[in-house]
């Protein structure tokens, strides 16, 4: 409390002072070192998802959010690194102390009898730490300054006050020990954590105070988001947002006296190219991003099996009955040699642009089934009532399926509508999109059912490759080229113009299509030119490869092979969690599957509309409804929200294949 005391009163004392605060020498005052101190006031959010504290009697359903506020102060250190890019370090006292609260509904019982009541449960914390904060600072324009770090500090103060309270009705009601508040607690939090971490990004503006440039007043805000939880095993983190302000000094250097330098000879200089140099080396890094030296890339064939859902909706553009470039199409002469199994490894949006012809190649296979096409408008602006338009967009997927995949007319079913019989919100633009499309229909559940494909994952170890490319030229690099080939053969290709980066990463399985199928090895290069042409060639770097194939581990008898299955649920209405018709058969059928699984995740995720709290619970609701539906509440269920961008949301058929739960589960095979 004195150091917050002795900063706000400097504080005051500077903003006093009348300095001009249009200085006349502060161009270079971003080249200079600089010390100071700051202080923030904190508005901190705290994010849960838990019953009770360790130990701590409690009957509160869920504890998910909470509020408070704070103050961060502390003194600061900054070193300039290159041209806009400065280093500091900051030693910080934070306060992340809030209070969790959630109302829970119950009957009371009254004179005239039950009555509607209402129980408020609440843990009050008081949490603060005192740790450092690296940062590093990129000049966006002038003073404008943004900030990246992290926060890593020891947790000083970790207590709490817990109650429950009886808040409605207020003139009648106790709990049972005749009382209206009850497993009144407090003390040290149990099990706390000892170490506070968190992430921080922020902004800053630097205003002079004289006319040397040497004082600064720096208004600037930060959000802290943790990465570390309040008590060990427990879903609890303390976020803030960090505001305040900042004074900064930035001693002008010491000027020696300068002598006139002696005159020059000038000799002529014969004409030669710039040097450039090039080089490159590879690390391997795990998951967990820990680096260690690469000895060889061994990549494990594994049995794979996925189960993708066929979106029953195509999409238009406003007043268009013109089926959009996005959807693959294909020749007459090309639908024989036209198979699922193919798709096995596409991407989910790029499998369903195959809709036409997934469904195409299904009505061949059941010639008795009849699909029906329902063509819809958005009902607003140039759609406004427009069911001739419906009509044309339901006609454009039947003259598709009939002139190229040669289905008989009279088995596809067109009608037309104005808005779709669930549509979206016109409220919102993204509404709209979703609602001008065509809707299919069959009786037939083969027609429209997931899409279940087999083939084999590779899985690298090290899952990544990290290489460390480095070019010194005496004129600007104009760019750079690093090929990663195996036989002669390009596997990955990095390159772009200027200098590359300090470090480049090769995520070996992202693609499964280029994944490493052959033992042997992969050979690296860095090729780079300056503005002049002149150009550099590093050494080849080489990482041998090994394959263990499906086929060499059935010859070695392995029993603790595995099966990877992989599942995803679709079309959850707009804002809810529980399982339609469609996804309980699915859930039936997947629930057979993996009964003989020894591990299976379960990741719920949303769209980008809506408010991001409110997707993070919508999205853990949808995760627990299909465990319950499997019967697999003990598997490792979480929810992502929209934090992850599942798909491309500014499509509508990424918005709806993001309403959805992936199920992973991984069965032994023997």
């Amino acid at each position: 409390m004195r150091i917050l005391i002795t900063l706000s009163m400097f504080l005051t004392i500077v903003f006093c002072t009348p300095y001009p605060l249009q200085a006349q020498n502060t161009e270079n005052a971003s080249e200079r070192p600089a010390f100071g101190g700051f202080g923030h006031f904190n508005l901190n959010q705290h994010g849960a998802d838990f019953r009770a504290l360790p130990g701590t009697p409690s009957c509160c359903p869920l504890y998910e959010s909470g509020s408070g506020t704070g103050f961060s102060f502390g003194l600061l250190y900054e070193l300039p690194l290159a041209e806009r890019l400065r280093l500091a370090l900051r030693a910080a006292y934070v306060d992340h102390s809030g209070e969790l609260e959630t109302e829970e509904a119950m009957l009371v019982s009254g004179p005239d009898g039950p009555v509607a009541g209402t129980i408020r449960h609440s843990i009050d914390a008081s949490i603060a730490s005192f740790g450092l904060e690296p940062l590093l600072g990129y000049q966006l324009w002038k003073e404008l300054s943004l900030w990246a770090g992290f926060h890593a500090g020891s947790v000083l103060t970790r207590t709490y006050e817990q109650q429950e309270e009886l808040v409605e009705p207020a003139d009648m009601g106790t709990f049972e020990n005749g009382l209206r508040i009850r497993n009144l607690q407090d003390g040290d939090i149990p099990d706390a954590s000892s170490l506070h971490a968190a992430l921080l990004a922020g902004l800053s503006y630097s205003l002079p105070l004289n006319d040397a440039g040497t004082l600064s007043l720096v208004p600037e805000v930060f959000y802290s988001y943790a990465v570390t939880d309040v008590v060990t095993d427990l879903d609890w983190r303390a976020h803030a947002l960090r505001a305040g302000l900042a004074i900064k000094y930035a001693p002008l250097p010491s000027k020696e006296e300068e002598l006139p330098p002696p005159p020059l000879e000038v000799v002529p200089e014969t004409p030669r190219k710039p040097s450039i140099t090039a080089t490159v080396y590879a690390k391997a890094v795990t998951h967990g991003g820990r680096e260690y030296d690469i000895a060889t890339i061994v990549v494990e064939e594994i049995s794979e099996v996925k189960q993708r859902p066929l979106l029953n909706y195509l999409f238009f553009e406003d007043g268009s009955s013109a089926l959009e470039e996005r959807y693959r199409r294909l020749a007459s002469d090309q639908t024989d040699a036209f198979t699922l199994n193919d798709l096995h490894h596409d991407q989910t949006l790029d499998m369903y642009y195959h809709i036409l012809n997934i469904i195409g190649k299904r009505l061949r296979e059941y010639p008795a089934s009849i699909l029906r096409i329902v063509g819809c408008n958005s009902n607003t602006g140039v759609e406004r009532g427009d069911r001739d338009l419906s009509r044309d967009r339901a006609e454009t997927v039947k003259d598709y399926l009939v002139s190229v995949w040669n289905i008989d007319g009279d088995r596809l079913d067109v009608t037309a509508r104005d808005l779709p019989s669930t549509p979206s919100s016109n409220s919102e633009k993204e509404g709209i999109c979703e609602n001008r499309r065509v809707e299919l229909y069959s009786d037939t559940w083969e027609i429209l059912a997931p899409l279940t494909t087999k083939d084999i994952r590779r899985i690298a170890t090290p899952p990544i490759v990290r290489f460390y490319p480095r070019v010194h030229a005496e004129k600007h690099v104009y760019d750079w080229l690093l090929p990663v080939k195996q036989d002669g053969a390009d596997v990955v290709i990095f390159n772009d113009h200027g200098i590359p980066p300090s470090s480049i990463e090769w995520e070996i399985a992202s693609d499964q299509k280029r994944v490493p199928q052959q033992p042997g090895e992969i050979s690296f290069i860095l090729h780079a030119s300056d503005e002049v042409g002149t150009a550099a060639v590093s050494k080849k770097g080489v990482l041998p490869v090994e394959v263990v194939t499906l086929k060499d581990k059935r010859a070695r008898q392995v029993v603790d092979d595995m099966e990877i299955r992989e599942y995803s649920l679709i079309l959850f209405d707009f804002d809810k969690s529980t399982l339609d018709e469609q996804n309980r058969r699915i859930v039936s059928d997947i629930k057979n599957e993996i009964a003989k699984a020894t591990e299976v995740t379960i990741t719920g995720y949303t769209d980008r509309v809506g408010d991001v709290l409110h997707n993070d619970r919508l999205s853990r609701e949808r995760a627990h409804s299909a465990a319950r539906g499997l019967g697999k509440e003990d598997a490792r269920i979480s929810g992502l929200g929209e934090s992850v961008e599942l798909h491309d949301n500014d499509v509508p058929e990424g918005r709806f294949y993001s309403r959805t739960v992936d199920i992973t589960a991984r069965i032994p095979l023997r």
